[in-house]
């Protein structure tokens, strides 16, 4: 393989295995996967689906690769269970999954509880919203994270509202009511 071809599989993420150093017959004399394709299928699968370090109970979301937030639909069901679709991926997810849980109650957390107030002001939130609080900064620093943890995806998903007095969502959220 060529260096050129070499770079671009890297640049992508790619993994290419050469069938015959892959696959050889095993001791039963059937095809089968050769110990160094097992072991670089190994490296690949955990290059392009990365451990959690601290998942708090949270589930990797299925993103489609080159998925951006504009992609992203978020309806609420009820108070701890949301409708997300990526794409062609849809899921129904309890706040647990999304790892937007208090540990020791398992009871949604404030991200979770900011994450619902941005659904009922159909993605913006400012002073006049009703859940306002100046604790909210923080709050959607680590909204911010938790989403960007669950979907894998890079840049922000809540930005300063154009006239930058409040946050909307670059996601599409809908409320339960």
């Amino acid at each position: 393989m060529r260096p050129a071809c070499e770079a671009l599989l890297q640049k992508r993420k790619a993994c290419f295995l050469a069938l015959a150093e892959t696959i050889g017959l095993d001791p039963a004399g059937k095809w089968a996967a050769t110990p160094e394709a097992t072991q670089q299928l190994a490296a690949f699968r955990q290059m392009v689906i990365p451990q959690a370090k601290n998942s708090n109970g949270m589930a990797f979301f299925a993103t489609p690769a080159n998925a951006t937030w504009a992609d992203i639909r978020i309806k609420f069901i009820d108070g701890e269970t949301v409708s997300v679709k990526v794409g062609d991926v849809t899921a129904r997810l309890p706040c647990s999954e999304m790892g937007m849980v208090v540990g020791r109650t398992r009871r949604p957390n404030k991200q979770w509880e900011l994450l619902r107030s941005f659904a009922k002001g159909y993605g913006v939130m400012t002073w006049e919203s009703p859940d306002a609080d100046p604790r909210n900064q923080k709050r959607r620093e680590y909204l911010a994270r938790d989403l960007k943890a669950f979907f894998r995806i890079d840049g922000e998903p809540i930005v300063l509202t154009d006239d930058k007095k409040g946050w909307r969502t670059v996601l599409s959220i809908e409320s339960d009511g």
